[in-house]
C-alpha cells in the first residue's frame, strides 16, 4: 500500500465495512499503528514521500471519513470506539497542521463523547466471575493529550477550551494507574505550565478546578505511586505557587495585575493533611510563603481550636 501514489490510498466506508466484515478492528488498529510508524521511523530518501503520502492519506480521513468515524465513536461498543480514539490520535501526532486540522472539524459535543472518559468495567461473558476491563477511557486520554503533545502554541489555546474533554482526563486521575498519571502529568508540566506554550494564566487556571487539585492532592499522598505520586506534588507546586498558572495572585504584577483564585487555593489547603503527608506539608508551606494572609484564612476557619486550654488566660 506505501509505494503507491498518495491519491491511490483508498479507505473502505466503515459503516458498511464494518457490519460485513469481522476484521475491521484490526484494519483501524492497523492503520493507525502504520500512520503512527511512518511518521519518524523512516529512513533515505524514500522516507519523505512515504511520509507525505501518510499525511495526504490521514487528511483525506479528516475530509471525507468523520461522519463514519463518528458512527463508530456512537456505537457504544467499547473496542470499536477504542479503535477510532487511537486512529485519531495517531493522526494527531503526525504533525502540528494535521492537529489542528482536526481540531478545527472534529466535534467534541458529540453526544456520548465526554462519557468516553468513563472507567466501565463489565463481567467477563462465560468464563468466571472476574471482571475484565472494557474501558475506553485509556484510549479517551491519549486522544485528548495528543492535541498537548505537538506542544503548538496556538493549538494548545484553540484545543484548551474544550473544557469538558480536558475535565474528563484529569478529573478521573485519582482512579487511574500509574502509568497514566505520569503520562498526563509529565504533559501538563512539559507543554502547558511552561513560558513557550503561551496559554494565559485564565485558562491555565481552568485546567485546575476543585476537583482536579483533590485528585492530584490524593495521588500526591499514595505511599505505593512511587514517579507518579512525586510528579503530582510537583505539578501542584507549579499551579499552586506560580501566578502565572492563574491561581496564586501577583497584585504587583505590571503591566497586568493577577488576581488568582484564593478561594481555589484556601479550599485546597483544607484537603491537605499536612501533619501526616510529607508532600502536603511541602505544598501547604509552599502556599503559605507565596501568599501569607492565606495562612491567616486558614488559621481563621481552622475547625479546631488552638487556644492553649491549660492557660491560666484562658
Amino acid at each position: 500500500m506505501l509505494r503507491r501514489p498518495a491519491n491511490s490510498l483508498k479507505f473502505p466506508k466503515l459503516g458498511n465495512f464494518a457490519k460485513v466484515n469481522s476484521g475491521f478492528l484490526h484494519i483501524l488498529n492497523l492503520v493507525a499503528a502504520i500512520l503512527k510508524h511512518w511518521n519518524h521511523n523512516v529512513v533515505g530518501d524514500g522516507g519523505g514521500g512515504v511520509r507525505r503520502a501518510l499525511d495526504k492519506f490521514a487528511r483525506a480521513l479528516i475530509e471525507e471519513k468523520m461522519g463514519d468515524l463518528y458512527k463508530e465513536l456512537n456505537s457504544k461498543e467499547a473496542k470499536r470506539q477504542n479503535a477510532v480514539l487511537l486512529l485519531l490520535a495517531s493522526i494527531v501526532r503526525r504533525n502540528s497542521q494535521l492537529a489542528w486540522e482536526l481540531a478545527k472539524v472534529f466535534d467534541f459535543k458529540l453526544a456520548g463523547f465526554p462519557k468516553l472518559a468513563e472507567l466501565r468495567l463489565r463481567r467477563k461473558k462465560f468464563v468466571d466471575r472476574r471482571k475484565k476491563s472494557y474501558s475506553t477511557r485509556k484510549a479517551f486520554v491519549g486522544f485528548a493529550m495528543s492535541f498537548l503533545e505537538v506542544g503548538s502554541p496556538r493549538l494548545l489555546r484553540g484545543v484548551l477550551q474544550q473544557k469538558d474533554m480536558y475535565s474528563g482526563v484529569l478529573r478521573g486521575l485519582g482512579d487511574d494507574d500509574e502509568e497514566t498519571v505520569v503520562y498526563v502529568l509529565s504533559i501538563l508540566r512539559d507543554r502547558v505550565l511552561v513560558p513557550e506554550s503561551l496559554v494565559p494564566p485564565g485558562l491555565r487556571s481552568v485546567l485546575f478546578g476543585s476537583v482536579t487539585l483533590e485528585q492530584l492532592v490524593s495521588i500526591s499522598g499514595k505511599d505505593d505511586f512511587g514517579d507518579a505520586a512525586e510528579l503530582a506534588h510537583n505539578v501542584l507546586l507549579l499551579v499552586c505557587t506560580d501566578p502565572v498558572n492563574g491561581l496564586m495572585p501577583d497584585l504587583e504584577r505590571h503591566p497586568s495585575p493577577l488576581r488568582g483564585n484564593p478561594k481555589r487555593l484556601l479550599g485546597l489547603m483544607k484537603k491537605l493533611k499536612a501533619t501526616e503527608v510529607a508532600y502536603h506539608k511541602s505544598l501547604f508551606m509552599a502556599i503559605v510563603k507565596g501568599r501569607p494572609s492565606l495562612g491567616s484564612a486558614y488559621l481563621d476557619e481552622f475547625p479546631y481550636s488552638i487556644e492553649d486550654l491549660a492557660s491560666d488566660n484562658w
